[in-house]
């Protein structure tokens, strides 16, 4: 799923935990619902990224 996402919006954290979370989620959990978390994910990221926000700060 994650494979096509555009260079414009950045790439996904390819980590064992991110991989995890998302076979899990696409698992048990209905499609629309996973497409919902990965895009809230990058559109708080592009937030942080226009207030140049960092993890943690």
């Amino acid at each position: 799923m994650l494979e096509n996402v555009p260079e414009e919006i950045g790439g996904w954290p390819r980590t064992a935990a991110t991989e995890a979370a998302v076979a899990f989620t696409a698992e048990h959990s209905p499609e629309w619902l996973l497409n919902h978390t990965v895009r809230s994910y990058f559109y708080a990221r592009s937030i942080a990224t226009a207030r140049k926000s960092r993890a943690g700060r």
